[in-house]
């Protein structure tokens, strides 16, 4: 009788143990699958922006109206900008793309301050050649990349195999897809990228941190060394106890004159390591991030949101911050908040916060847009136009509506407009309408997540 009882709690529990392996691997196959596919996305969406960023720089050098070269030149840096976002996201790590980065972030910077400068201006000489330049290095590295995707689809390549891989150099003669993602940087080094030219090293970075340098300008005194390590230290709480801290002066932009760059290393000298970027005149937290080996992901979306909006909760944000957003990239959950003000959600104002997916750590904040445009709500007319009826009434009749707000958004030329938000379900799908609030203009149509 007894051995009977044994054999029958050793049959439930090891029925017990296959069932929790089963569930488990079967939920590691669904992660291995999401990010499979977020890599191939995210490789395919680089490509459009690349051929799309092509396109806008060609038409903007034949584009005789200043009007709608205005409008081309805001396309390209959000191109440009798109192109570097898709670039994060995939797993390649293991090489070098020094050149083809900056080549994105200048195109960026560059056609931003263009936009800014010449509105209802005809080019300079200067200009045109800048643009032209651009254009050729951006048509070669599109064809680079429209045969490197040819290739991935020719072999079967798996992005999600390559997360954990940190390539030697012999390595890449063996991974052809990699190898000629390395290539680009030779096709790149080819053209003449004219780094004396302040008009192109110059834009952005610097708009920025003028933009940064103002936020609580009245303050006198900047933040020392000594007291930007302290603001890191005590953004972590009691784990700063675990990590030697640093200025890191050596690797400071120079130009980035209102930042402070804090560096912790672990002392347990494994590969844990946070950046701060500090504003000088503020004190704020600019940009955090952690890095750190990662386990195999085990949050779902809900754990996600509720480790990001505690995180929130513990940073104290004078706003209200609404959850717009969940993405998970690799090993990371991004949760993008915006604030609420009177009622309107102001979108130029994103907070991002990464959760790890494995325990649920904060691995990183951005803060850039959110301090930029935190005068936004005093500088705006919150007052709508139009009301949500005839707003409504723009909207496609297709589209069955499920929400609507108030929401500050970007134009297509960059500026800030009040517009009413509506969500809406066609064939099992959700998407996102703003209608000027104003005009009536109908400001955007995308996908909601």
């Amino acid at each position: 009788m007894r051995r009977n009882a044994i054999i029958f709690i050793l049959v439930i529990a090891l029925a017990a143990v296959g069932y929790w392996g089963f569930k488990n691997n079967k939920i590691l196959a669904k992660w291995e699958l999401q990010t499979e596919n977020q890599y191939r996305n995210a490789f395919a969406e680089l490509n459009n922006n690349l051929n799309s960023l092509e396109d806008e720089l060609a038409t903007a050098l034949v584009t005789k109206s200043n009007e709608r070269r205005s409008v081309k030149l805001n396309n390209i840096w959000r191109d440009a900008f798109a192109a570097q976002k898709d670039l994060g996201e995939l797993p390649i790590a293991g090489i070098s793309l020094t050149k083809f980065k900056d080549l994105l972030a200048k195109i960026e910077s560059y056609t931003y301050q263009l936009s800014q400068d010449n509105i209802n201006e005809d080019l300079s000489a200067e200009d045109w050649d800048n643009l032209n330049q651009l254009h050729s290095q951006v048509q070669t590295v599109a064809k680079e990349m429209k045969d490197i995707h040819n290739k991935i689809e020719k072999e079967g390549f798996r992005w999600s195999e390559q997360r954990h891989i940190i390539l030697e150099k012999e390595d890449l003669e063996e991974n052809s897809i990699l190898s000629s993602l390395q290539g680009l940087e030779g096709e790149v080094s080819k053209i003449n990228l004219n780094p004396d030219n302040e008009s192109i090293k110059d834009g952005l970075p610097e708009k920025l941190n003028l933009q940064l340098g103002e936020v609580e300008n009245d303050q006198e005194d900047k933040v020392e060394s000594k007291e930007a390590v302290d603001v890191a230290q005590e953004f972590i709480g009691a784990r700063s106890k675990e990590f030697n801290f640093r200025v890191a002066k050596d690797e400071r932009d120079p130009e980035a004159k209102s930042i402070t760059t804090v560096v912790a290393n672990s002392k347990d000298l494994d590969d844990n390591r946070i950046h701060f970027d500090i504003n000088q005149n503020s004190g704020d937290i600019i940009w955090f991030l952690e890095q750190r080996p990662f386990k195999d992901p085990d949050l779902e979306e809900e754990e996600i949101k509720k480790e990001a909006r505690n995180f929130i909760k513990e940073v104290d944000y004078e706003e209200n911050l609404a959850l717009k957003e969940v993405n998970s990239q690799r090993n990371i959950g991004l949760v993008t908040f915006v604030p609420k003000i009177k009622e309107v959600l102001f979108y130029p104002q994103p907070v991002r916060v990464k959760v790890a997916l494995d325990n649920g750590d904060i691995m990183g904040l951005n803060n850039r847009a959110f301090l930029v445009n935190r005068n936004l709500s005093e500088e705006m007319d919150l007052e709508p136009g139009l009301s949500l009826e005839e707003a409504e009434e723009k909207v496609n009749k297709r589209l069955k509506l499920v929400s609507n707000d108030l929401a500050v958004i970007k134009n297509d030329q960059g500026k800030p407009v009040l517009s009413y938000e509506f969500i809406g379900e066609f064939k099992k799908e959700r998407y996102r309408v703003n209608i000027n609030a104003d005009t009536g203009r109908e400001e955007r149509v995308e996908k909601a997540s």
